[in-house]
């Protein structure tokens, strides 16, 4: 599993991991996920003192273009709303099948959102 660590802001660290990745049926292949923009915590969220996990899932094409939804939500919208766009920002190309036709696959990626109190005096 690969984590990453991105401070939002003075006061925010969004953590991310890339969760279970698998292909459609029956070909058990992974998509390949690349060029991920970083997530960014939003601003009203971070002011509300928001935190939550949420995990969101990519259904990606056979041209590699990913529909993404929550399936487990953080409690807040706009944390929700963060991960599917964060998700959405990564390229994808599908796994192919043993007679070289691209096929659907899912990917799963979690991202942790942690709004922090200044360290400081």
């Amino acid at each position: 599993m690969r984590w990453g660590i991105r401070p939002a802001a003075a006061w925010a660290v969004v953590l991310w991991a890339c969760g279970p990745v698998h292909a459609a049926d029956p070909v058990r292949a992974a998509a390949t996920m690349s060029d991920c923009k970083p997530p960014v915590f939003p601003a009203s969220a971070l002011k509300a003192g928001e935190s939550g996990r949420t995990t969101v899932r990519a259904l990606v094409g056979r041209d590699g273009s990913p529909r993404v939804k929550v399936i487990a939500s953080s409690g807040s919208a706009r944390l929700d709303q963060a991960s599917i766009e964060a998700m959405a920002s990564c390229r994808f190309t599908p796994p192919r099948d043993p007679q070289g036709r691209p096929v659907e696959s899912v990917v799963d990626r979690t991202y942790q959102w942690v709004a922090a109190a200044p360290a400081g005096p």
